[in-house]
């Protein structure tokens, strides 16, 4: 037989309200806490996600001239094409490339404490230039290049957020202008990397072509 006694006095109003004023100690201090973890990793993880795929993005511009300059006929087009494609890999590619290596330097920068700045440096455009290279080979590769380092960043918060040292940070960032000499040179040996491997791409997808177009 149920025993009744037993069940109204676990039951009791006194016992019910013990139960929910300990669950609802520092709740909404908690939750709330939770919450920001949980959206500062969404928005981390969005833009990591963002920054790999662009950069292990074969054609980084995404431009098709043909669609956006169809005025353009015979030698005009051959012109305009030639100056579009002179801004893209001269200009407009070092400056992108500035852009991912600067972010990943940061990264690097709270990731090493043993390094110097210039080991940071190098290893930061190394996997810039590795992604680039072997975006031509296979994109999901590069990505997996490309998100390494971000991700390996909020897996070491995650287990070990005293790791980091604002501080140390600040300082090491103080040293980058005096390395802008070898920041440019590491610019350059990427933009010409990059237009290298432009021009073996477009040479061979020139030849498939020819030869598509002799069988047909």
């Amino acid at each position: 037989m149920v025993n009744l006694d037993f069940i109204n006095s676990t039951l009791s109003s006194s016992t019910l309200q013990t139960s929910f004023g300990v669950l609802g100690k520092n709740f909404f201090g908690n939750v709330f806490r939770l919450l920001i973890y949980t959206v500062a990793m969404v928005l981390y993880a969005i833009l990591v996600w963002n920054f790999y795929r662009k950069l292990a993005k074969k054609d980084i511009f995404n431009l098709d001239i043909k669609r956006h300059h169809t005025f353009r006929v015979g030698f005009l087009k051959k012109i305009a094409d030639f100056f579009e494609f002179l801004f893209k890999y001269l200009i407009a590619f070092p400056f992108i490339t500035f852009i991912f290596f600067s972010m990943l330097s940061v990264l690097l920068l709270f990731l090493s404490k043993s390094q110097t700045v210039q080991q940071t440096l190098l290893t930061s455009m190394t996997i810039v230039a590795a992604s680039r290279l072997a975006s031509y080979y296979s994109e999901d590769l590069a990505k997996d290049l490309a998100k390494m380092i971000p991700f390996a960043l909020l897996g070491v918060f995650l287990v070990d957020p005293s790791f980091f040292s604002i501080d140390v940070v600040l300082e090491k960032i103080k040293l980058l202008p005096s390395l802008w000499i070898v920041i440019v040179q590491y610019i350059i040996f990427t933009g010409i990397l990059e237009f290298i491997l432009v021009l073996i791409d477009m040479t061979i997808g020139s030849i498939f072509r020819r030869k598509f177009e002799n069988e047909v």
